[in-house]
């Protein structure tokens, strides 16, 4: 595979984790509904830099990867502790939406590809 073609590979999956957070997250009884964009208002400079953090570690993988696979791992991890600090403040099993549980499901394969496209390309040494 080549570079450029995991590159939109990676980014593509995880805008589409991203976008999962349009979803309904919360829903209080019918009065209050908050989709997942709250995760993001609610720790402004944390979300950009996570969003920041695994955006140069897609586009610079090449330039050092132990470095930038690190840096991307880490990202990736950051947002699924902050959105799943946020499912388990909201309640997990009193959770009627569907939001929180594709958007889990989605960070957690977004995790997996990630790992998987960048480890599958090394070369055992020798």
């Amino acid at each position: 595979m080549n570079k450029i073609a995991k590159k939109m590979i990676l980014l593509t999956m995880f805008v589409g984790c991203c976008s999962t957070l349009l979803l309904k997250w919360v829903d209080y009884s019918g009065v209050q509904e908050l989709n997942g964009t709250s995760i993001l208002t609610g720790n402004a400079v944390l979300t950009v830099l996570i969003l920041g953090m695994y955006g140069i570690s897609v586009l610079f993988y090449e330039k050092a990867p132990k470095v930038f696979f690190n840096v991307g791992l880490s990202s990736l991890c950051m947002f699924f502790s902050i959105m799943f600090s946020k499912f388990e403040y909201w309640g997990r099993f009193t959770n009627k939406c569907i939001g929180p549980y594709v958007g889990l499901f989605a960070i957690i394969l977004t995790i997996v590809i990630y790992v998987w496209l960048n480890v599958r390309n090394k070369k055992p040494t020798e």
